[in-house]
């Protein structure tokens, strides 16, 4: 029985040998701000989609593969502030912050999973 055990650990360990990062990411992208915005970001199947007069805050949740790449762009139809960022299994990857009339806030990246999570 001891040896099972031994041989069945050995197997263990050399699958972890090799971690693989996750297939699937949980990305969102959230966006805040003073006012209505029109916003561009690229949706779960890679395809621009555009929003105009989209209330916010605003937020959309989405599952991705590790590299795919995130955009999320919007501007603020008053005087005020925005904010846009881009999330990956609860890590912020990418954030902007402007102000102003008009102000517009944009961020992209890829989508990846950090090696060292604390």
């Amino acid at each position: 029985q001891e040896g099972t055990q031994k041989g069945q650990e050995s197997t263990s360990e050399d699958q972890t040998d090799n971690p693989q990062p996750p297939t699937e990411i949980a990305a969102e992208y959230v966006l805040e701000g003073s006012c209505p915005v029109d916003l561009a970001y690229l949706n779960s199947e890679g395809a621009m989609t555009f929003l105009p007069d989209a209330e916010l805050p605003w937020s959309y949740p989405w599952t991705a593969k590790q590299e795919t790449y995130a955009y999320l762009s919007a501007q603020l139809h008053c005087l005020g502030t925005i904010t846009a960022e881009i999330w990956a299994n609860d890590n912020l990857l990418d954030s902007d912050s402007n102000e102003g009339l008009f102000a517009i806030a944009t961020v992209a990246t890829p989508l990846a999973t950090p090696e060292n999570s604390e």
